[in-house]
């Protein structure tokens, strides 16, 4: 698995572990700290591509393409970038930009926060079948067409549709990617063993 791509391919050597399944990257949040309190005033009146929002500074970079929301204590939050690698230099390129307008910043405490991405499974999933397979899954079709599957020691959060779609929210890249061999099975379990009816013949 390259970190640095912002797809991951898992290979599975079972019916019941996941086969060339792709997981695209859609979005990493990260977080660091500048050292240095930062003028928001200043930088909001002589930054490029700044929005001043509630206390806050909203900064935006083109490449990668992403959005920075900085603190006057120094926090800065990032997010928008689509791998883990472009996170990482987009946050040393913030810094640079703040370097240019004379803050004496330092980047510092640097991690990423959360990855989310999303994947299918190629299979349709009997909803109702799946929530019974264990205790981590919720399922409320009346508040969300999808079914919650909580993987408490990832701390990864999966969202999983009839179709086989699949949203991920895990803190990190390899957690991802272990939450879905773990879902896997479950999965598995809970596929349709025949195709949907055709409703056009019906009518």
């Amino acid at each position: 698995m390259d970190l640095n791509n912002n797809n991951i391919c898992t290979n599975g050597t079972n019916d019941e572990e996941p086969e060339d399944i792709k997981v695209y990257i859609r979005n990493v949040v990260c977080c660091f700290t500048s050292s240095c309190h930062i003028n928001l005033r200043r930088l909001a009146l002589n930054g490029y591509n700044v929005e001043y929002k509630q206390k806050t500074v909203c900064l935006k970079l083109r490449k990668p393409a992403m959005s920075a929301i900085i603190h006057a204590s120094g926090s800065i939050w990032c997010t928008g970038a689509k791998s883990v690698e472009d996170a990482r230099i987009g946050a040393r390129r913030i810094c640079r930009l703040l370097q240019k307008l004379d803050f004496p910043v330092k980047l510092s405490n640097y991690r990423v926060t959360n990855v989310v991405s999303t994947c299918n499974v190629q299979f349709k999933v009997n909803m109702a079948k799946l929530e019974k397979l264990s205790k981590e899954i919720c399922y409320c079709p009346e508040i969300n067409a999808g079914a919650n599957f909580r993987v408490e020691h990832f701390k990864t959060t999966l969202t999983i549709y009839t179709s086989g779609s699949i949203i991920i929210r895990s803190p990190s890249v390899e957690n991802t990617t272990k939450s879905i061999s773990y879902v896997y099975p479950f999965l598995y379990q809970a596929k349709f063993n025949k195709p949907f009816a055709n409703l056009t013949n019906l009518l």
